[in-house]
């Protein structure tokens, strides 16, 4: 918890914010871009699992006859 406490007071942006622009520093910029990459690389593996799925249940695998 002090670490965190530590990170958000004392390494502030020197980034200019224009009028009402809301402030991000760096390392919040960067947690947010990784629970957003995780969670859109875990939706679309979900949605090509379902998809995948779904092309199994419309085109079996046919057996092949031996000779």
């Amino acid at each position: 918890m002090m670490l965190v406490k530590y990170l958000f007071e004392n390494l502030k942006s020197n980034h200019k914010r224009f009028a009402g622009e809301a402030a991000m520093d760096n390392w919040t910029f960067g947690f947010t871009m990784l629970v957003v990459g995780m969670g859109g690389t875990l939706a679309a593996l979900g949605a090509l699992a379902v998809m995948m799925g779904l092309l199994k249940k419309f085109f079996p695998v046919k057996e092949e006859e031996s000779k």
